[in-house]
């Protein structure tokens, strides 16, 4: 039966690395029900074949380690920000996001969201900016293209000080692209989201075990300053299966600042020490909540007056301080390899994978240097490394090495070599260590 000829696939890789069969056999009995015995009979036939017409690769070494789960990075994000307090997921579907979608909706009860689809990604943010007005904690998920139509409203995010958590799961662009590869083309647009200033997050994790950690820490990010945060993922790590060696625990939900007893005096936009104001939701008693897309004095109400302009553009902008000083005790930038060494690699998101797995096949040593935050950049993080570092390689997957770019705006350091891949394909590592050996 051709629609079943995987499963003598997956017996004859059985035999080639030496799994027990059994555990095959548990694992279809688990997901084909009662189709599985035919599905069973052919992996055990796809084994014998082997057995009998070729030899073994190797046997594979299972590490000793506790059990942990396999999770994609959509599903590594949905559990972290659900650790972290989110009560209301709202997406439009697009390719490679739309696994959160689903996900979320599949486990709603379980973790305590409630999901929702509206028309288009236009609705999808201005619903969830109107969830953050009423003081639930709101993630919407997209693509480049369903990005590009939340840009109005990211900055009314801005303006309105309203908390959100956004995924960006870059894809092949621009325009449609190639809508199921995979990409990293989007740092730049999500560093200048939305028209205007003001204070805003860019991170990327790197794998699932960091797409958990950080999704929380991103939404906590956004709900304590009061802006909006930006989560980049790719096809390749959104859709990718991992073991995640994750502690749930060290997911939680950081408070944000709510006014005491707000009564009728209550200022939504008071000028605070830190830029942050006390939050108010709807319905409390006496309090009027107001929020607007126009500037604003402390009240909420609407102003065109020039120093009233400038304090509330001042207030927005100390934000930043308290995001930079908190930011740089979250661990903003990764470092793998030698530490010593003076050839040094700089990459960002998923293709961090493939550098890790390159850098065994390299006889020399080498140092990662893997930022996480790009926005606030973690400028003295990286230019302490820049500058032990004799060499440096940059490696992305994109065309105009948009890492590269921001390295060198934020620090005046250019990159000495580049190794792109923009055929929407994830690097390979043992080509990708071919290209270093090149270039170190």
């Amino acid at each position: 039966i051709e629609i079943m000829r995987n499963s003598a696939a997956i017996g004859a890789v059985a035999y080639f690395y030496g799994l027990n069969l059994e555990i095959v056999n548990d694992l279809m009995n688990q997901f084909y029900g009662d189709k599985a015995e035919k599905n069973i009979l052919l992996a055990e036939k796809g084994r014998e074949y082997a057995e009998n017409n070729f030899e073994k690769i190797r046997p594979l070494d299972f590490p000793e380690r506790e059990e942990a789960p396999l999770l994609t990075g959509n599903q590594a994000i949905s559990l972290g920000a659900a650790k972290a307090g989110l009560k209301i997921y709202i997406a439009y579907p697009m390719t490679p996001s739309t696994s959160i979608l689903h996900f979320t909706a599949n486990y709603e009860d379980e973790l305590g969201l409630t999901v929702v689809q509206p028309e288009n990604e236009i609705g999808v943010i201005n619903m969830a900016l109107g969830s953050a007005y009423s003081g639930a904690r709101s993630m919407v998920a997209t693509s480049g293209g369903g990005y590009s139509l939340m840009q109005e409203a990211v900055s009314l995010s801005g303006m309105s000080e309203s908390p959100i958590l956004i995924i960006e799961c870059q894809r092949a662009g621009p325009s449609t692209g190639v809508p199921t590869y995979t990409a990293q083309g989007d740092l730049g647009f999500a560093l200048n989201s939305g028209q205007g200033e003001f204070p805003s997050i860019v991170l990327a994790p790197g794998d699932s075990e960091e797409a958990f950690y950080r999704a929380g820490e991103a939404l906590n990010l956004a709900w304590k300053y009061q802006v909006p945060a930006i989560l980049l993922s790719d096809k390749h790590l959104s859709e990718s299966r991992m073991t995640a060696q994750i502690d749930p625990d060290k997911v939680k939900k950081e408070e944000a600042k709510f006014a005491e007893e707000p009564g009728s005096d209550y200022q939504r936009y008071e000028i605070t020490d830190d830029g942050v104001s006390p939050i108010a939701t709807p319905g409390t008693p006496k309090a009027v909540v107001k929020t607007s897309s126009y500037e604003h004095l402390e009240s909420g109400y609407t102003t065109e007056d020039p120093e009233e302009i400038v304090a509330m553009q001042d207030k927005r902008k100390k934000k930043w301080e308290s995001i930079e000083k908190d930011v740089l005790k979250r661990n903003p930038v990764k470092v793998y390899g030698d530490e010593e060494s003076d050839k040094l690699i700089l990459t960002w998101g998923s293709t961090k994978g493939a550098v890790l797995e390159a850098m065994k096949l390299i006889d020399e040593p080498v140092k990662l240097v893997q930022p996480i935050y790009f926005k606030p950049f973690p400028l003295e993080r990286i230019s302490e490394h820049l500058e032990r570092a004799e060499k440096v390689i940059d490696v992305e997957a994109n065309s105009t090495a948009q890492l590269g770019d921001l390295i060198r705006k934020e620090t005046l350091s250019a990159v000495d070599e580049k190794i792109l891949k923009y055929d929407m394909r994830p690097f390979d590592p043992k080509n990708l260590a071919r290209s270093l050996k090149e270039v170190l």
